[in-house]
């Protein structure tokens, strides 16, 4: 694969407007400030090199939060009169008003646009919440948001890139880089295969493939091992508002599109956040498909004489909505009837449910939340939920041991 080289031209402020782009993919940078951009790569050099240049612009102030001033978006044939000799600034205004972000902040004499995914860290900073917000008209929206500021004592941390506002954060807030954590886990992990890297506003991911792991079959001594690939990902936010997660993932060989097992490691951008804390999580992988590789032969041990129950009490304990967990429960229940299945089989059952997940979602980072999400029933207490009753999807109770 032919690498891409990205060249930056020496700016006062390094911005997307100020470089040369060399190649279609280096040039589709330029649309970097609109809120739905995203870009991947399957070379790991591009990839840090993409993530370098987006982050040349960020710029973090703190700033009094009584000095916001929040404004309603103009109307999409008034942004020219309203940001005049400003071109970069009506691309980001028209740009929030086709994703229905109907507001804007000014600081110190300065308009900024704002990401949609940074409006949440504005609202928590004020204090403010409702439904009401989404449906009130934008100028009201406007004014109550001032009204609030004016009452908001303190300092806090503005995050700005790529043309637009992206959080605004608690003053003792830490934000690690996204090229700062991706560089660090390529040193990391030199000789392995990088897979892919995924770059948007809201979710920064990178995968390395490892090798393989096998894993024995307690209870069948002629039976074949199950052979695992194993790969780790690595994924936080450019905006700080999601957590630096390290992902050690299992997964059956050959099955690309079936469950990954993990016990993911997490960091919360804080003050005690960095680097060097970033390596120490790193450093713990090892021992993460360890104990995932015990916990799965201890899953393969565990017989369940109620497995459909069990099913049922898990996809409960992880939040599994019913339009995916309700069919998979009801097959499974028939499937299986009074016939007694190991811990194992009831955990490889939500396999069914990411099938039907990956039918109808191609986010990455949605899927990335529903692939943590399941690998807490790694440690989930099987035997104690395997009690006998007849159960469906709806029923309050199910999962509690005292039903």
């Amino acid at each position: 694969m032919v690498e891409t080289t990205i060249r930056a031209v020496p700016a006062a402020t390094p911005t997307l407007t100020n470089t040369i782009y060399i190649n279609p993919l280096a040039k589709r940078l330029s649309d970097a400030y609109k809120d739905g951009f995203s870009i991947e790569s399957t070379s790991q050099r591009t990839f840090l090199e993409i993530l370098g240049l987006l982050g040349m612009g960020r710029k973090s102030q703190k700033v009094q939060v009584r000095d916001l001033k929040f404004h309603p978006m103009p109307a999409r044939e008034e942004v020219e009169e309203a940001f005049k000799d400003n071109t970069a600034l009506q691309l980001a205004a028209r740009d929030s008003i086709k994703n229905d972000t109907r507001i804007f902040v000014e600081y110190e004499g300065r308009p900024i646009m704002l990401r949609a995914t940074a409006i949440p860290s504005f609202l928590d900073r004020l204090r403010i919440s409702g439904d009401v917000l989404s449906v009130i008209p934008k100028e009201m929206l406007a004014k109550h948001l001032n009204d609030y500021a004016q009452f908001t004592s303190g300092t806090a941390l503005l995050i700005e890139n790529n043309g637009k506002g992206e959080a605004l954060l608690g003053q003792k807030y830490k934000l690690t880089p996204a090229e700062e954590i991706m560089d660090e886990a390529a040193q990391f992990f030199q000789g392995a295969d990088f897979e892919k890297g995924l770059y948007s506003h809201s979710f920064v991911s990178a995968t390395w493939r490892l090798g393989e792991t096998k894993v024995q079959i307690p209870f069948d001594e002629d039976g074949n091992d199950l052979v695992f690939d194993q790969t780790v990902t690595v994924s936080t936010s450019d905006n700080g508002r999601k957590a630096i997660s390290v992902v050690p993932m299992m997964q059956l060989k050959g099955d690309s599109m079936g469950l990954s097992y993990c016990l993911p490691l997490r960091m919360e951008h804080n003050g005690k956040s960095g680097i060097e804390e970033f390596h120490k999580m790193l450093e713990l992988i090892d021992k993460r498909f360890d104990d995932t590789s015990l916990f799965i032969k201890q899953l393969l041990d565990i017989d369940l004489q109620y497995p459909a129950n069990v099913l049922l009490a898990m996809f409960k304990f992880l939040k599994i909505p019913g339009k995916y967990g309700a069919s998979v429960y009801e097959n499974k229940k028939i499937m299986w009837s009074v016939q007694t299945h190991t811990a194992y089989e009831v955990y490889s059952a939500l396999s069914e449910v990411l099938s039907l997940i990956l039918g109808e979602s191609q986010s990455e980072q949605s899927l990335a939340e529903y692939r943590e999400r399941f690998s807490r029933a790694l440690k989930f207490d099987f035997e104690a939920y395997d009690l006998p009753g007849d159960y469906g999807y709806n029923d309050r109770f199910i999962g509690q041991k005292a039903v």
